[in-house]
């Protein structure tokens, strides 16, 4: 940036300056004629044949795996376009034969509704394709995203953070146009189980549906969540987001002796910011090395619960260490032996909230 030197006020100071009549210039994504328009919209069906995912990388993985920087590539300059098919979609060994996984047909049925207040809705589907994510950075403004690296790294993240018993990778192609040449362009999408039912914090804000749960039911449920946690845990992967919205109270299809409807179960979702501990370079983790979980009570043994407040008790609420009394209780003695034996010395809290009341 040019500047126009003006003479000092005193003698023996430096100039000063005043900047120039040109304003700064920053970077703004340029026009994309080439950008074609998003195709994802309800009635959109293409068809789709599985496809085996490269191992994960990027954030918090320390190893790249496959993926190469073009020092050619300039994204300050370049079109979105430009910039996805700069980067070919990393490829593996596909392991998964045509004959025992056909192809078939992915169809939008419905739209997302956008903005605020508009509570959760069920997805079974990512696609992760870079040419419709944002091109600029979302962590600083006027700066251009490797929206290419960001799509790479996403979906086997994804993958590797969930069973793929509910989830499996897939691939379709669209047709793209790229210095007035036609091709074809390879698009990656995860599929995933389609789990009906309520979130516990959906119940919670029902009164009606809340009333069906008895205190004992609701602290039962609670533990199959905290034990989910910790196996998850023990087979690699962290979810780091447990909250009363991400577990869906799944309805079982038949009901017990006597007409009885047995509980829900529930069902651990959103493993956007999870983790997969198993492939850092360090191996294991000393928790995985045991051959049971580590117990919940010790996982959990100070966590308050508060997303999941008018689910447990309210009593909990004043005293942290009514809460470990049922940790104890419900984990110690026989049930310890379904997981890895404490390991650190768990004293029980003397805190306890005290609630005053005025008078006038």
């Amino acid at each position: 940036m040019s500047s126009t030197p003006i003479s000092p006020a005193v003698p023996g100071m430096d100039p000063r300056f005043a900047p120039s009549s040109q304003p700064p210039k920053f970077w703004s994504p340029p026009p994309g004629p080439e950008k074609p328009a998003c195709p994802y919209q309800v009635d959109f069906a293409v068809k789709i044949k599985r496809h085996t995912p490269p191992p994960p990388f990027g954030d918090p993985y320390r190893d790249p795996g496959a993926w190469r920087e073009r020092s050619d590539l300039h994204l300050h300059s370049a079109t979105q376009t430009e910039a996805v098919l700069a980067y070919l979609p990393l490829e593996r060994e596909n392991i998964l034969s045509a004959s025992s996984c056909p192809p078939t047909t992915l169809t939008i049925l419905k739209a997302l509704a956008m903005a605020n207040g508009r509570g959760a809705q069920l997805v079974v589907c990512s696609i992760f394709d870079p040419i419709y994510y944002p091109f600029e950075a979302p962590e600083v403004t006027h700066v251009p995203d490797n929206v290419a690296w960001r799509a790479g790294c996403a979906r086997p993240i994804t993958l590797a953070c969930v069973p793929q018993k509910y989830f499996g990778s897939w691939t379709f192609t669209l047709p793209i146009s790229h210095m007035r040449r036609k091709q074809q362009w390879s698009i990656r999408l995860v599929l995933m189980d389609n789990i009906w039912g309520r979130s516990i914090q959906s119940v919670c804000c029902d009164p009606a549906a809340l009333s069906c749960y008895s205190e004992p039911d609701r602290l039962d449920i609670l533990a199959v969540v905290l034990d989910s946690v910790v196996r998850h845990r023990h087979a690699g992967v962290d979810q780091r987001d447990l909250a009363s919205r991400d577990a869906i109270l799944r309805p079982h299809s038949s009901a017990l002796a006597g007409n009885k409807q047995p509980l829900p179960q529930p069902v651990i979702i959103d493993y956007i910011t999870a983790v997969c501990i198993r492939p850092f370079r360090d191996g294991k983790r000393p928790f995985q090395l045991k051959e049971l979980p580590e117990n919940n009570m010790q996982f959990f043994w100070n966590t308050s619960f508060a997303d999941f407040q008018g689910w447990t008790l309210s009593k909990w609420d004043a005293s942290a260490n009514l809460r470990q009394q049922w940790f104890k209780e419900r984990l110690g003695g026989n049930a310890a032996s379904q997981y890895a034996p404490v390991t650190a010395k768990l004293e029980f809290a003397d805190y306890q909230r005290l609630s005053t009341t005025c008078t006038s």
